[in-house]
């Protein structure tokens, strides 16, 4: 098993903290999703590496899996992508995903930190029938997690949606915080024991779940903050070092919502979702741990049809 194998299986363990010597070469090893980042400098595991490397894996239907950072000891990318898209299949058990290496200067400390985990891409529906959208619900839909992981934005849901909510749930490694559309009443009621807060709107009222929550990182960390969809989002960590000012602004009144929708004469329609990446298959590793009474983590992630893909 030559030094990314090595890493990679010990990444998707969280094994990545344990003290490994005989290298010199620094780099940033860890791994994120869109839910979670775990990463921390280190030394590479062999003292042949001399390349700090990260590698994003997608799966097609999916979107992201996640970006890990790790070592090698030759710049191969070719090997690298194959390898780590075997790994990481066997590791979701499921197929058609594809990696992408990227490498640092050869012999460079922490040659790896700039490469973060990809924005969160819109999947573009095309929609031939304009006026079947006139029958779809549109809430605010997306995913926060306390240290700014996520994204949200007003998005239309799927065919059998009625109610918009929103939720915020305790997992073991943070709080999370939900929008989206559910089909049925009973939303609240399945997830009450992971969840300390979660409110549905009124049956078939678009946009109902605006003004229901705030992300509970905003609320440390923003410079200024009011009700409802906010214009600017952190998508992933910067760099170590780097430093910046957010100004927070929104698209609300305190009693109205405006939210512009221009009509074309075209045939078709390309309509922006949010990408169904925040529910990737890493999702599936994330189910497997339970909180009060074994009720599944999965409990809090929506199920959306064209939002999030269902899950």
């Amino acid at each position: 098993m030559n030094s990314f194998s090595f890493f990679l299986a010990f990444s998707i363990s969280l094994l990545l903290f344990f003290p490994v010597f005989g290298s010199a070469l620094q780099c940033k090893l860890g791994r994120a999703t869109y839910l979670e980042e775990v990463t921390s400098p280190g030394p590479c595991p062999n003292a042949s590496d001399e390349y700090c490397i990260a590698v994003t894996c997608r799966k097609a239907d999916k979107g992201v899996i996640y970006t890990l950072w790790g070592c090698m000891q030759v710049n191969d990318k070719a090997s690298c992508d194959n390898e780590a898209k075997e790994m990481t299949e066997g590791i979701t058990k499921k197929t058609g995903v594809s990696c992408d290496c990227q490498f640092g200067e050869k012999g460079k400390e922490m040659g790896n930190q700039q490469f973060i985990l990809p924005p969160i891409a819109p999947i573009v529906e095309n929609v031939t029938d304009i006026n079947a959208l006139k029958n779809r619900l549109e809430c605010k839909i997306g995913v926060y997690r306390e240290n700014g992981l996520g994204q949200i934005h007003i998005g239309f849901c799927g065919a059998d949606a009625k109610y918009c909510f929103a939720a915020s749930c305790k997992i073991a490694s943070g709080v999370i915080d939900t929008w989206g559309c559910q089909p049925s009443n009973d939303y609240c009621s399945k997830v009450g024991k992971l969840c300390h807060f979660c409110k549905l709107g009124k049956k078939d009222e678009k946009h109902s779940n605006m003004d229901f929550m705030i992300p509970t990182f905003l609320k440390k960390n923003a410079t200024r903050v009011t009700k409802g969809i906010v214009s600017s989002t952190v998508l992933a960590p910067l760099p170590e070092g780097t430093t910046t000012t957010t100004t927070t602004t929104v698209s609300t009144t305190p009693t109205t919502t405006t939210v512009s929708t221009t009509t074309t004469s075209t045939a078709s329609k390309k309509i922006s979702t949010p990408s169904a990446n925040l529910v990737s298959d890493i999702s599936d590793e994330m189910s497997e741990t339970t909180v009060d009474e074994n009720v599944s983590i999965r409990a809090n992630i929506p199920t959306v049809s064209i939002a999030f893909g269902t899950v």
